[in-house]
């Protein structure tokens, strides 16, 4: 199956600086709207540098970088792969931030979805999301590692930089089936912070091309104001 992808990541209006990164299969993006084409296998994360903490487009920018490395020279197939691969890079970011006293303590989310043989899977250990639409509805996919409740400012649980122990992976343990009309949004925290479920969906639900739909989401985000930075990416399967 192919995959039609278009997104961005922007700093949004209130930030002094974008602290997401993009991974678009072999490509990581940093401020840009984007469209492309791919087919499976292919793979796109969304890295999200903790605020609070020093450093975090650097942070996310490392994640990523190392993941596609890794991916260029081996799709994993495996979960116990996938589960070492990520746990390695958290130890080389730990060991990267130790040698460079600016960049002590920085840490970053990620999320992601690899398609594989018509099947997706799912990679997350932070409070970013994904979601499906599929029969004009917006379903989440992920679950978010916080204290207390989504939604608000609450202390994440799961991401990388924090630690040994603050790595807390959540990948898909099965493949879940494809079906042209899909679209998968692979998404920051901040855009929910702009604008609902309900108004995506109704986006999304109209006749005009990806891009144009994926650009009046980011059009209408800023419009709103973005306490946030925001980061999309729309994978429509074909």
């Amino acid at each position: 199956m192919r995959l039609s992808v278009s997104g961005f990541t922007h700093i949004g209006t209130f930030k002094r600086q974008n602290e997401d990164r993009i991974l678009v299969h072999d490509h990581i993006i940093n401020s840009q709207q984007f469209e492309a084409d791919y087919v499976m296998p292919a793979h796109f994360f969304v890295a999200d540098g903790v605020g609070g903490k020093p450093a975090g487009d650097i942070a996310a920018t490392f994640v990523l970088s190392r993941l596609k490395d890794y991916f260029s020279s081996k799709f994993y197939d495996d979960n116990d792969q996938l589960f070492s691969l990520l746990h390695s890079i958290n130890r080389e970011l730990l060991d990267y931030s130790a040698l460079n006293h600016d960049y002590e303590g920085m840490a970053t989310t990620l999320v992601g979805i690899t398609f594989q043989n018509n099947q997706f899977r799912i990679i997350s250990a932070s409070d970013s999301q994904v979601f499906i639409f599929r029969n004009s509805k917006l379903t989440k996919l992920t679950h978010e590692p916080v204290f207390g409740e989504p939604g608000g400012n609450c202390p994440i649980t799961s991401y990388f930089g924090g630690g040994i122990s603050s790595l807390n992976l959540d990948v898909s343990a099965g493949h879940d089936p494809v079906y042209p009309g899909d679209v998968f949004l692979v998404a920051s925290d901040g855009i929910f912070k702009a604008l609902t479920i309900g108004q995506i969906e109704k986006i999304l639900s109209s006749s005009k091309p990806l891009k144009e739909k994926t650009g009046f989401i980011l059009f209408k985000a800023l419009q709103i104001g973005s306490p946030d930075n925001i980061s999309c990416i729309f994978i429509n399967v074909n």
